[in-house]
């Protein structure tokens, strides 16, 4: 029996809306943006101890270090700490000009730093390698965010708004091609794979992301994001 691969990043998609289920909820209970943050640190303080609870003892290998909500919640709770950071930054950087330079940088370091001395196989490296990840992207969005950057950086960014869905449907993309890709050239296969798998991004982007936000902030009257 074949196992359906497409659903095998799935994995991601169900730790993000445990996240989100419950965040809203505890936001309506700290009430301040305070309290808030400091939750969120205490969820990334507990990523960490997960992690290196799993390595220490010997447990449960990939799927606990990896893929098990609580090994990946401090990741999520950092993009959520940087969106309520991000006024503040702004107007900091307003004052500062080199600070979303510096924002920039420091992540790209920390980005590559864990690109090029951690290892997948590694669970020890897996003990802070993805919140220190985290953590660069986060730097790299706050720096790049609005500011000067005009159009270029809107530009570099307009991929992100489908890099998601390519991530989850790339595996459908293969499925449904599969046999096709063996008939034809390797490059025809690649340009097929890529093409197919944006496409699908796009239509879940276009026809079911974007009103699917616009009726869940409309039921809960919730300013429009910037994002769309």
């Amino acid at each position: 029996m074949k196992l359906a691969g497409h659903w095998g990043v799935m994995w991601s998609l169900a730790v993000e809306e445990q996240f989100y289920l419950g965040y809203p909820l505890v936001l309506r209970v700290l009430r301040t943006r305070r309290r808030a943050f400091f939750f969120l640190l205490l969820v990334i303080l507990s990523g960490v101890l997960f992690r290196a609870w799993v390595y220490f003892e010997n447990i449960g290998g990939f799927g606990m270090s990896q893929i098990a909500s609580f090994a990946a919640f401090d990741q999520i709770a950092i993009g959520a700490a940087a969106f309520l950071m991000q006024d503040r930054f702004e107007k900091e950087a307003r004052r500062i000009p080199w600070l979303r330079i510096l924002f920039l940088c420091a992540g790209l370091a920390l980005f590559m730093a864990v690109y090029t001395e951690t290892a997948a196989r590694s669970m020890g490296d897996w003990i802070l390698g993805p919140t220190i990840l985290a953590l660069g992207c986060a730097l790299m969005i706050l720096g790049g965010n609005r500011g000067e950057w005009g159009s270029f950086w809107k530009l570099i960014s307009w991929p992100g708004k489908f890099s998601y869905g390519c991530y989850l449907l790339h595996m459908t993309a293969l499925f449904i091609f599969w046999n096709v890709y063996g008939q034809i050239n390797p490059f025809a296969a690649l340009s097929l794979f890529m093409i197919s798998t944006w496409l699908l991004a796009y239509l879940s982007y276009r026809y079911f992301e974007v009103p699917a936000n616009v009726r869940i902030r409309a039921a809960f009257n919730i300013k429009s994001s910037r994002t769309f």
